[in-house]
């Protein structure tokens, strides 16, 4: 892909001054990392947010605005959809409702296969002209841009991340949803498992192919692991 960035782009046409002065950068204050406990979990671990409040983010909201109309064929909104989703659907004697779930998706998210994924979605689409004055080609390379740039502040150092997306930028949520989409499709195409229903986070398969199918996901990429429960 090229390289791209806001300032180029607008010289050459493709962003307009309105959209090029939402997206330039305006503060210097760093993204500031804390936690949150995970008082759910047996251990307690630590789920790491990144504030972005007042910082460089604009351009990140900017792609999340152009991205996420791409991800939501594939999510469940609320509980109430979920019910209403699989309230017609029935367990044979010899099928499990099983819930995978990836730990920890967000900082996990491989960059490269994420880009890749949006690239695809953004390359299909269309009507992509009519709501983007940027070519796919660039929008990845600026989601390539932002993914690679999650830098942070912790007790007065700076440090960089350098796989996965933080919890707290705007684009994360998009991205990992457009990525997981992706590896789903991978996973039922190479499975010899597969799932009789697959719906985002539910599952109905054998009884007996729950511990090879979980093997099978865990094998796809080094990054994503997942667990199960029923």
């Amino acid at each position: 892909m090229s390289r791209s960035c806001p300032h180029s782009l607008k010289r050459s046409g493709h962003l307009t001054d309105a959209v090029y002065n939402k997206i330039r950068p305006r503060h210097k204050q760093p993204p500031r990392i804390y936690g949150f406990p995970k008082i759910h979990k047996a251990d307690v671990l630590i789920r790491t947010i990144v504030s972005c409040v007042n910082t460089l983010t604009h351009l990140s909201a900017y792609l999340a605005n152009i991205l996420s109309p791409y991800s939501t064929d594939f999510t469940v909104n609320n509980s109430a959809y979920f019910v209403s989703t699989i309230s017609s659907e029935s367990i044979l004697d010899n099928e499990i409702m099983v819930s995978f779930g990836v730990e920890s998706l967000f900082t996990n998210v491989p960059i490269d296969a994420a880009v890749e994924a949006a690239l695809q979605k953004l390359e299909n689409d269309h009507s992509l002209a009519d709501h983007s004055t940027l070519t796919p080609a660039q929008i990845a390379d600026l989601l390539n841009f932002v993914l690679r740039s999650t830098y942070f502040q912790y007790n007065g150092s700076i440090y960089e991340r350098q796989e996965g997306a933080a919890m707290g930028s705007p684009v994360s949520a998009v991205i990992a949803n457009l990525y997981m989409k992706s590896f789903e499709e991978q996973a039922i195409a190479t499975s010899l498992y597969n799932p009789r229903i697959w719906n985002a986070t539910w599952t109905v398969l054998d009884r007996r192919s729950v511990d090879s199918f979980l093997q099978h996901l865990n094998n796809l990429e080094p990054s994503i692991r997942f667990t199960k429960g029923t």
